[in-house]
């Protein structure tokens, strides 16, 4: 299974919807309702969670250090700190 290949970023529109982009594409659109930022965060985060739990399985199955920043970078863009 392929997915549009990140990073993604969303806007907020006056008018209450939320888009979310891949480059200069809209990829999704999340409209008006109180979580709307909340959600537009995790939504345009997904790519990056993928890629850090991608590589921590590979550091744990490696043994080798984790990589942790990478993992707290994604967690924080998805919480919307980014």
């Amino acid at each position: 299974m392929s997915h549009t290949p990140g990073p993604w970023r969303y806007t907020i529109a006056e008018y209450g919807c939320t888009t979310i982009w891949a480059d200069k594409h809209p990829i999704a659109i999340v409209y008006s309702c109180d979580e709307k930022k909340a959600n537009a965060a995790l939504i345009a985060a997904a790519p990056d969670l993928l890629a850090a739990l991608k590589y921590l399985l590979e550091c744990a199955e490696n043994g080798t250090e984790p990589g942790y920043g990478i993992a707290i970078r994604a967690i924080e863009k998805a919480e919307g700190k980014q």
